[in-house]
Order: C-alpha cells, then sequence, then structure tokens
C-alpha cells in the first residue's frame, strides 16, 4: 500500500510514514548517573528521513565525567549520510553557551553536543558545560536525520 505524489510512477510512492514517541536520557560517555524529568520526544519517519524533536531537564546528577550524550532516539542514524540538529530553547546550564549544535552520530542512537563561546571555542559539551544542580539544563529541541 501507499499513496501516489505528484504523478503514478514508482518515484512518487510514498509508502512509508509513521510517527510516535520516544524518551530522551542524558548520559556521559565517561559514567555517572544523570536523573531527569520531563522526558518527552515525538517524531515523523517519512521514508529513511527521521524528524526528531524533544524536551528535557535534569533533576539529579552523580559521579559524571566525559562528554554529555541524549539517548534513546527512535531509529539507528545511518553510517552513510549527514544529519544535524539545534535547540529551539535551553536554560540552566553550567556554562554560557551560544552557538550551541546537536550531532546525532552515525550508526548509534545517541546525539553529541557542540558550542562555541567566545571564551571557549568549538567544544563537545562535557561535564564542565553540565549543570549539576536541580531543574537544569532544560533543553528542548529537535534533529533529523537518515536511516
Amino acid at each position: 500500500s501507499g499513496i501516489y505524489l505528484g504523478g503514478t510512477g514508482s518515484a512518487n510512492k510514498l509508502d512509508d510514514y509513521e510517527t510516535g514517541t520516544w524518551t530522551p536520557t542524558y548520559s556521559f560517555d565517561g559514567g555517572g548517573t544523570v536523573t531527569t524529568t520531563t522526558n518527552t520526544g515525538k517524531y515523523v519517519k517519512i521514508g529513511s528521513l527521521v524528524q526528531a524533536s524533544f524536551k528535557m531537564r535534569s533533576t539529579g546528577v552523580s559521579g559524571v565525567s566525559g562528554n554529555l550524550r541524549i539517548n534513546g532516539l527512535p531509529f539507528t542514524i545511518s553510517s552513510e549520510e549527514r544529519s544535524g540538529g539545534s535547540p529551539s530553547f535551553m536554560r540552566s546550564w553550567g556554562a554560557d553557551m551560544p552557538n550551541f549544535r546537536l550531532y546525532p552520530v552515525q550508526g548509534t542512537t545517541y546525539i553529541v553536543m557542540y558550542f562555541n563561546a567566545t571564551s571557549a571555542g568549538t567544544a563537545q559539551v562535557d561535564t564542565t558545560e553540565f549543570s549539576t544542580g536541580g531543574d537544569n539544563n532544560v533543553l528542548e529541541a529537535h534533529v533529523i536525520y537518515q536511516v
């Protein structure tokens, strides 16, 4: 089954459309625990293209080290395509992070984050930029990637 858009040829047939929810979580590649709340995500998949949006915030941090990840994307990211995303809202992080970017990591189901600040240059977000208090690291964002 499917629907034809703009003609009846096989190239015009849309036969893969899906919507759903997913649960994002924060973690660090060096270990530790991040407790979160408001973990909600939605996605739309059309063919091999996925648009995933989410919002979350941390309520506690224990023993974290390394670089930050956002886990739980609904589909594995293709190893052959470039992808990316950006925040629509963020509040209460441990450092000033203008020019904040999200990068889905190929062959995984997680996102890494980079920032570009005047005082620090471009770097991957790690424990230095992550606030350790409650009701912090609020992030609402979206990413687009290929599966």
